[in-house]
């Protein structure tokens, strides 16, 4: 199975990721046009996906804090 980059690029290297913002057909892709998208867990990473194409549009203050070591 082919890795997509964003795994290489990140995950792979040790890149610790606890959340990503999913465009219109998702995270991976796979999601139709139009479709409402809820928020989800990435079977394959673990990482909390965050759906700006269900219930919300854009990003919250919640969403955007971040810890930097």
């Amino acid at each position: 199975m082919k890795k997509d980059s964003f795994d290489r690029s990140f995950v792979e290297q040790g890149v610790d990721i606890s959340k990503v913002f999913a465009p219109e057909h998702g995270f991976r892709g796979k999601d139709d046009a139009g479709a409402l998208i809820d928020d989800e867990v990435d079977a394959k990473t673990g990482i909390h996906i965050v759906s700006l194409h269900g219930k919300t549009r854009k990003p919250t203050p919640k969403h955007l804090r971040i810890s930097m070591f």
